[in-house]
């Protein structure tokens, strides 16, 4: 507090041997300063007690501190004094103004709290007002009214009281008697006005006493703290959060500022304290807190925050099994992750998602539901996305028309961030996330993709608290609707190259990412231009496969093929395909090391798995495969069957290798071996195969979005070696 504002504003030392026990055992304390310009008012800002330079927050509790803590920290630092957090456990408070003169209570504010039962008395700091506290109903919002001469505020949470110990009746904390119908009824509903020119009384409207307080707040003579508890009062009296944004912008269009830089600055705040006032607002209607939660937005009671779970029916009414929006990747209901490095094509992939299940679709072989969807770009503009779905619609010769309300694309690159933090504190949700959530509702959106996190995300990467907090947030639009939500992530350039490490993760930051995400998904680019969609992480299902794309020049991502239909209608090899050569090089290497009785492992973390065993090989060499392309090519070779694991025993206990069967050793040009080392050939199948077969690739459904037109890889003979 500076000179001025401390020589016409003196406050009371804390009397801390005075504070009740019960008090001081509640460890949620904060200090306080008074802060302010020369001449006017001081503010009583909160701190917290263990960090001298951070703000104190009534909803964030990792501000506050203990009794002691507190104690120390106003003797050890400047600051004014003390105070308790109320968080809606039942502890409350009562505020009479200017009731005190000359170290006297007048009878009227005394008269008042004995009608409650206070038990607990003290002066405030100022030494000129009253405060009781005690426990008493829950409040649906603090009151600040005037009843009978007297100028009180009653409050039960998301509010800290100062306390002084300067005690007037030094008793226990006892239960204010009728708290809520005394508050209630100095709750000040409508006031009015006469006017002198027409002698007619007329309301103060809300719009008046709103525009006066945004002037004060552009002007500086209003503090945003104030313009933070008009944005409070307003959404308690039921206004939706973005109502209150237009509604405040509304007024500052209109008013008279000068719009130099200042009152831009103050301007492109508000949404930023409207959310916060939405963020901290947790009304409990009917004057109930014990086991009770709150909806931040609709105001809705959520029930216990440990809801209690049937157990004895889990077979006679089985819960339903996961829903999937594109089958197997995207559960409905919670939030899944897609990384990948810039440039990779997430996003143009996550737009060819939502165009397939807005039409259900299947998307590189995988069926999607057919749903809304909702793909909010917070990163690339409007024209950026329009043009990318343009090339969608043409690539598949689709109507846009079809779209029409099933697909719903919002440009929030203006105001992308969702989720809001500085250094390491809570974080709130914004305004725009609230956009999001009603948009979601209104529309019964069933998909919902976020491109991309690091815009939506304004907060610390490797803070999981922040993060756990924005994951959340996601996972509360995912159950409005039962929607999934996709949530497209960047990844820094030492994260994708530790993902060609063996064991790498597709994500960078916090494990919170990982940990919030039930499905997470990677792409990657190869060193042969190939795309590789993992799925890293299923909490409700198995993980699917690899998928390998390519993307040729003017087309889209699509599923890499094996085969195509030669002039007679029977499947011929497309030849100079990249992995069809690298396939070739390492079944003969595979063979040549089998023949010597070195044995490359299926394991992926074994020692010698085929990329451990091989990578020395100069033929290896010259293929420069890292140890992902290998596991893909592998992966191929053993669908088509070129491949597959045998058992054998090696010092004394069982292993498994991989062998080259015989249909892989006819594709890959070697001789038939004298004794059989290929595993057995099906009834029915031919031993004498004479023709190479082709699809190193798995089978996928014929006619997928996402797919080239593509046959049933089937040899002449009928083979057991080509894909079926």
């Amino acid at each position: 507090m500076n000179a001025t504002t401390q020589a016409a504003y003196s406050f009371q030392a804390p009397q801390f041997d005075n504070i009740p026990q019960e008090l001081r055992e509640l460890p949620r304390w904060v200090t306080w300063s008074a802060e302010g310009l020369p001449g006017e008012k001081p503010r009583k800002v909160p701190y917290a007690p263990d960090r001298p330079n951070t703000r104190a927050s009534s909803t964030d509790s990792t501000t506050w501190g203990t009794f002691h803590q507190a104690e120390a920290a106003f003797f050890e630092g400047d600051r004014t004094g003390v105070g308790i957090v109320l968080n809606g456990d039942g502890l409350v408070g009562v505020d009479i103004d200017h009731c005190v003169i000359d170290g006297r209570p007048s009878p009227e504010s005394l008269a008042l709290l004995d009608k409650l039962g206070a038990a607990y008395i003290e002066i405030s700091p100022s030494g000129t007002g009253l405060r009781a506290i005690g426990y008493g109903d829950q409040l649906d919002a603090g009151v600040n009214g005037s009843n009978d001469g007297l100028k009180a505020e009653f409050y039960s949470t998301v509010r800290y009281l100062t306390l002084t110990g300067n005690t007037i009746k030094a008793g226990p904390i006892a239960a204010l008697v009728g708290f809520k119908e005394v508050a209630e009824s100095f709750r000040t509903v409508k006031k009015t006005k006469t006017s002198e020119a027409t002698g007619v009384t007329e309301q103060t409207t809300p719009d008046g006493r709103h525009a006066s307080m945004i002037q004060g707040v552009l002007s500086g003579d209003v503090y945003h703290d104030n313009l933070r508890d008009l944005a409070s009062s307003m959404v308690r009296n039921g206004m939706y959060a973005g109502a209150v944004v237009n509604h405040l912008y509304g007024l500052m269009d209109a008013s008279n500022a000068p719009h130099d830089s200042r009152w831009k600055a103050r301007r492109a705040s508000i949404s930023d304290l409207v959310s916060s006032a939405c963020r901290k607002f947790s009304p409990l209607p009917g004057g109930e807190y014990s086991g009770l939660t709150i909806d931040n937005v609709t105001g809705e009671v959520l029930g216990p925050l440990l809801k209690p779970v049937s157990v004895f029916d889990v077979l006679t009414n089985p819960a339903a099994p996961p829903g999937f929006v594109w089958d197997g990747y995207l559960p409905r209901g919670v939030v899944a992750l897609m990384g990948a490095h810039g440039g990779t094509g997430k996003s143009t992939i996550a737009l060819m998602l939502g165009v397939c299940a807005a039409l259900g679709r299947p998307l590189f072989g995988v069926d999607t539901a057919p749903c809304k969807v909702l793909f909010v770009s917070l990163e690339d503009g409007s024209s950026v996305v329009r043009h990318r779905l343009a090339g969608i619609c043409k690539a598949w010769l689709i109507n846009p028309e079809q779209l029409r309300e099933r697909l719903h694309i919002v440009d929030g690159t203006e105001h992308p961030e969702l989720f809001a933090a500085e250094t390491r504190g809570a974080g709130e949700i914004t305004a725009s996330y609230f956009e999001l959530r009603k948009i979601v509702q209104s529309e019964n959106i069933g998909l919902v993709l976020v491109d991309n996190a690091s815009d939506a995300f304004g907060g610390d990467e490797i803070q999981r608290r922040q993060v756990r907090a924005f994951m959340r947030s996601l996972g509360e639009v995912a159950r409005l609707t039962d929607c999934a939500v996709l949530l497209l992530a960047h990844v820094d350039k030492a994260t994708s190259r530790n993902k060609k490490a063996e064991g790498g993760e597709g994500y960078s930051g916090s494990t919170a990412w990982h940990n919030s995400a039930r499905s997470r998904l990677f792409l990657s680019r190869g060193d042969d231009g190939l795309l590789t969609l993992e799925h890293q992480k299923s909490n409700l299902g198995p993980r699917r496969e690899p998928v390998t794309l390519e993307w040729l020049e003017g087309g889209l991502p699509q599923l890499v093929q094996g085969a195509g239909f030669d002039g007679d209608g029977f499947a011929s090899r497309q030849q100079g395909r990249a992995d069809d050569d690298h396939a070739i090089a390492l079944l003969k290497l595979i063979a040549e090391f089998e023949s010597r009785g070195q044995y490359c492992s299926p394991a992926v973390q074994a020692r010698n798995n085929v990329h451990a065993m091989l990578k020395s090989e100069p033929a290896f060499l010259k293929l420069k495969l890292r140890p992902d392309d290998t596991k893909r090519i592998v992966n191929q070779c053993q669908r088509a069957k070129w491949l597959e694991p045998l058992d054998y025993r090696g010092h004394g206990r069982m292993h498994q290798r991989w062998a080259v069967t015989l249909a892989g050793r006819l594709f890959a040009g070697l001789p038939k071996p004298h004794t059989p080392t290929s595993p057995h050939i099906d009834d029915g199948d031919s031993a004498d195969v004479n023709t190479k077969v082709g699809c190193p690739t798995p089978p996928h459904v014929v006619g997928g979005t996402g797919e080239r037109a593509h046959t049933i890889c089937e040899d002449v003979s009928a083979t057991a070696g080509g894909s079926k």
